[in-house]
């Protein structure tokens, strides 16, 4: 029996059915809700939407305590990998995959309303405690700061569960399907919402006066404006997006010649570099940090303006220099900026 590898292994799941059964036991009615105070533990809920095998675990864990049983963990592993793909999938700024949008909300719906019937509830119940949590935006509604994660969380519990009640199902219910669904998506999502802000390095580099340097790390965090800036601080004909880019230069020089104005090019690049880095640390529309071509416009005309050459001197608003026709050329010059 001993020199018997497999008597050391545990096909029924046997030693989780009893562990579960005794943990539920022991936290009585507090056991569906273990699962959620697991996540209020700082970095556990970051850790567990990282990845969809992260969360798996986390909701295998949950879900089992929450039941007593291992068809409840594995339901709960399930629900975990489930919202933490979607909150991946769900990242565009238009069409159905735009976040916050109604795909990502109907998706959560559905989603939610399986989970419910797998778990022996009600499809409704789960749709609507799943889908209407999502679009109250608790992320919006508290703000995306990581310190704030545990406030997220139980916030769209206590939503979930009173959607649930209302409908007709029971509270814990609900309370655990939406908590799960911002632990493991919201909480996807505010992280990275948090990475688009200036961080201490980024920072570090724009006192240093490193242009280039500023804006490859806040490129590589995601901000898509700052990899067309980058393009233009570095005037090479590399590829035809950098080549379209490069024109900026090209043209400030041209316009300031025509106005009889003598610009100095870093100094140039320097202003736009602190003014980039003021907008988004003031940004809260949309994905915070991350700007929308109307803000990248009236921060370019703020500082063209200021060394007496028109709003038309920027490139996103060639002809009128009006902010709105920003909105006309991005698609050219501002791919991937934020919609809001």
């Amino acid at each position: 029996m001993l020199n018997n590898p497999l008597s050391y292994t545990d096909p029924s799941g046997y030693f989780f059915k009893k562990l579960f059964k005794k943990l539920n036991k022991a936290l009585g009615k507090f056991a569906p809700f273990a699962g959620l105070a697991l996540m209020l533990i700082p970095g556990v809920g970051q850790w567990a939407a990282a990845t969809w095998y992260n969360a798996a675990a986390i909701g295998f864990v949950s879900g089992g305590v929450a039941t007593g049983s291992l068809r409840g963990a594995l339901i709960g592993a399930l629900s975990g990998a489930a919202f933490q793909q979607i909150g991946g999938a769900f990242d565009a700024k238009s069409g159905f995959f735009t976040e916050g949008g109604i795909g990502h909300i109907g998706t959560h719906a559905v989603t939610g309303g399986i989970i419910s019937e797998l778990g022996g509830g009600k499809f409704g119940h789960g749709f609507f405690a799943a889908g209407l949590t999502k679009a109250f935006n608790i992320n919006k509604m508290i703000g995306t700061a990581a310190k704030d994660a545990g406030l997220r969380i139980v916030t769209a519990a206590v939503v979930g569960g009173t959607i649930s009640r209302l409908t007709g199902g029971k509270f814990a219910n609900g309370a655990i399907t939406a908590g799960f669904a911002q632990a493991f998506n919201g909480e996807q999502q505010a992280k990275k919402a948090e990475s688009l802000r200036e961080t201490p390095a980024q920072r570090k580099l724009r006192e240093a006066g490193d242009v280039e340097g500023y804006y490859k790390a806040r490129a590589e965090a995601g901000d898509s404006y700052a990899a067309r800036a980058l393009m233009v601080v570095q005037d090479q004909c590399s590829s035809v997006d950098a080549c379209i880019m490069s024109l900026a230069n090209f043209g400030l020089k041209g316009t300031a010649l025509i106005n009889g104005v003598e610009v100095d090019m870093q100094d140039v690049k320097l202003q736009l570099m602190n003014k980039h880095a003021e907008f988004v640390e003031a940004d809260n529309l949309g994905v915070p940090g991350l700007l929308n071509p109307r803000q990248i416009a009236e921060y370019h005309h703020q500082v063209f303006n200021g060394l007496g050459l028109p709003s038309s001197t920027f490139g996103g608003t060639p002809l009128t220099g009006a902010l709105w026709e920003a909105d006309v050329w991005d698609p050219i010059w501002c791919k991937g900026c934020d919609t809001q």
